[in-house]
């Protein structure tokens, strides 16, 4: 997950990145991740993960290139990848958050990147227990702003969240409160443990 993490921040650095077709996307993708791979994962590189390097390659390849596909079919403009957050509200949060996305003049989506675990995240909603979403909501909260919050799951290729707003094809686990509300119960739970 790290690796995915540190390449899909080293891609944005590409001010171009949402502007090319599939096919120098999938270039693009494969340069990075073999970079990334040589400066952080040298173990991949050993002869006995050669197949689990074969599948990583794949897997994270598909799995971006369906990321920035998405981010560009839903209008969504890059604003920031891993950049470090702080607020004093209640109580002090520090947090990194993976990827900031804009649309608009007002409206963001903070997309969690994780690797796999599905079903945990997907009975994190159902349990509404997004303890990590609530937090990064609000580390980027500023009047007027409107947030979306998600999960990709970088195995599976999708989005995961309360609502399709932010992502179309996301698989919505929706809440019977507005998300403002069902955000703010999730906060004072949090605050009052």
């Amino acid at each position: 997950g790290n690796l995915v993490h540190s390449a899909v921040h080293q891609l944005w650095s590409d001010t171009k990145i949402l502007e090319y077709g599939s096919t120098e996307l999938v270039k693009k993708i494969s340069q990075q991740l073999e970079s990334t791979i040589a400066e952080e994962g040298s173990i991949l590189l050993l002869p006995e993960h050669e197949i689990s390097l074969s599948q990583f390659r794949t897997t994270t390849t598909k799995s971006v290139l369906q990321l920035f596909e998405e981010i560009k079919s839903n209008q969504w403009t890059f604003l920031e990848s891993e950049k470090r957050h702080q607020v004093k509200d209640e109580i002090g949060i520090l947090g990194d958050l993976d990827l900031v996305l804009k649309r608009g003049k007002d409206e963001y989506v903070i997309v969690d990147l994780k690797w796999g675990s599905l079903n945990a995240r997907r009975d994190e909603l159902i349990n509404e227990q997004e303890l990590q979403l609530i937090i990064y909501d609000k580390l980027l909260q500023a009047k007027g702003r409107k947030i979306n919050l998600c999960y990709y799951i970088i195995t599976n290729q999708l989005f995961l969240s309360r609502s399709d707003e932010a992502f179309k094809d996301a698989r919505v686990i929706p809440s019977n409160k507005s998300i403002d509300a069902h955000n703010k119960i999730i906060w004072d739970k949090m605050i009052n443990t």
